[in-house]
């Protein structure tokens, strides 16, 4: 005989009440006082509170409040307590939605104010403005079985516990963790912009959880924070995951696939790796990855989504990212003396163009557009002003969609080839007139002048005046381009 079946609603409640009464003394922080208790909280007006905010103010250390089934038009901050427990009837019958005059709808701390030993459990919270739960300030905030329909943002919270919830539906990232430590295991992830962001100098471990449908990367570790990534299904995103800044992660046994870009690890970040599964993760044979060659996304994009993706690229990423051949190939910074050879040559160039009026002389953060459905960015590229003024305006932020008389590339180890054969062919077949290569690595500089839609075997220069067709009585010497630049740099 089920027994539940013959229960009432009201004997229910009852049963479920007295579970929470008998289990109060079992949190993080400890046991309960003796005298901790359990507070009601019913729209109908059946319990101790109808207001949730009201009830929380009223606990003690020990208590719970309950929340009754109801769809709760509140929003509520619990601050400057210790050992309280909000605990919901069930994800399907509590529903927190917040009010109209703010942003976020439950929030653990306020600034000055922590609270510490906090459980949430059993509910879903919606997003308002953006916002649905805010973690601030706290030490052992524990969320478990709850739905979160929105972004979860965790702040200077230490010792977070977020287990066995469903986050979704965030325009910007699904769980957000800002200076935290914090643990998050066995969720469902699902439909944001980014899955989980680790950043700060957060430490958090990521375990056993499914991440999926984000527009990005499932996983961004940033900044100074470290995260381990263990036993974590990542598929059907943008991306599986990207280490950024000076982050430092371990990371092993997660499932990686059906993503557009698996991982992205740029050269200033660490992360160890033991087992990797999946089409499309990047592997390496060091333990450590600091990242010495570029990365190439296995699906085809093509311009119009590369300039949507770059959008929303985090603007602590500092790597260099291209179209080719609708690839997506991200670069990591070159450093020393890439930099110093990419001005050496800005000026040298800029200064003749200008004293004969001749046209624009760009830096590298001047992408193209080309007709071949490519967005390449050299490092040093010259429009003469015909060109200029026979191609579309320039628009504010945006790549330019001119074919450059000049195209300039230093080598750097992550771009020898494709500098050497991949773009030499995109930059010839658009209508580029004139490629330079420069190495800096031997002191030279190699120049290919157009025939047709093909380049001419190049002209290697290695001392005197580089010669150019494009920009006649250009007096660029090869000492000049490599000016303060030592040969064993």
């Amino acid at each position: 005989m089920n027994v539940t079946r013959m229960m009432s609603p009201r004997m229910t409640v009852c049963l479920v009440l007295a579970c929470l009464v008998v289990g109060a003394g079992v949190r993080a922080g400890g046991g309960s006082p003796s005298n901790a208790k359990t507070i009601v909280v019913a729209l109908d007006g059946s319990g101790d509170f109808t207001s949730i905010q009201e009830a929380v103010d009223a606990a003690a250390k020990g208590d719970t409040v309950f929340l009754k089934p109801g769809r709760y038009d509140q929003d509520i901050t619990i601050h400057s307590k210790d050992q309280l427990r909000l605990v919901g009837a069930g994800q399907d019958k509590v529903v927190l939605l917040g009010r109209d005059d703010l942003v976020g709808v439950l929030h653990v701390g306020k600034w000055p104010y922590g609270a510490t030993n906090i459980e949430i459990s059993d509910m879903t919270i919606n997003e308002h403005g953006g916002h649905a739960v805010g973690l601030f300030n706290g030490r052992g905030v524990v969320l478990k079985r709850v739905t979160v329909n929105g972004m979860l943002f965790s702040q200077q919270v230490e010792d977070a516990r977020i287990e066995e919830c469903t986050i979704g539906g965030s325009e910007t990232t699904g769980v957000q963790f800002a200076d935290s430590q914090a643990v998050l295991i066995g969720n469902f992830i699902h439909d944001n912009d980014h899955g989980v962001n680790v950043a700060g100098k957060s430490n958090v471990r990521v375990e056993r959880n499914v991440i999926t449908r984000s527009l990005f990367e499932a996983v961004v570790v940033n900044d100074r924070a470290k995260a381990v990534l263990v036993s974590n299904t990542l598929v059907k995103n943008g991306g599986g995951a990207a280490f950024l800044g000076q982050s430092q992660s371990d990371v092993s046994g997660n499932v990686v696939g059906l993503n557009r870009v698996g991982f992205l690890v740029a050269s200033s970040s660490r992360a160890a790796t033991d087992t990797f599964h999946g089409r499309d993760v990047v592997r390496y044979k060091e333990r450590w990855m600091p990242m010495e060659t570029a990365f190439r996304s296995e699906e085809r994009f093509t311009q119009e989504e590369f300039r949507t993706w770059l959008d929303r690229r985090p603007a602590s990423d500092i790597n260099h990212y291209e179209l080719i051949r609708g690839q997506i190939v991200m670069s990591p910074p070159a450093g020393w003396p890439h930099g110093r050879v990419g001005a050496n040559l800005v000026r040298l160039i800029g200064t003749h163009v200008d004293a004969n009026k001749l046209g624009h002389v760009c830096d590298s953060s001047a992408g193209y557009d080309l007709p071949s459905g490519d967005t390449l960015e050299p490092d040093v590229s010259f429009i003469s002003n015909a060109r200029f003024a026979a191609g579309p305006a320039p628009v504010r932020g945006q790549f330019l969609r001119i074919v450059p008389d000049l195209a300039i590339e230093i080598l750097s180890p992550s771009s020898v080839r494709r500098d050497r054969v991949g773009k030499s062919e995109i930059y010839a077949a658009n209508g580029v007139d004139e490629y330079w290569i420069v190495d800096s690595k031997r002191y030279k500089v190699a120049v290919l002048g157009r025939e047709g839609t093909a380049f001419r075997p190049p002209e290697i220069v290695t001392s005197g005046e580089i010669p150019s067709r494009v920009l006649p009585g250009l007096a660029a010497t090869v000492d000049a381009v490599f000016a303060d630049i030592d040969r064993d740099d």
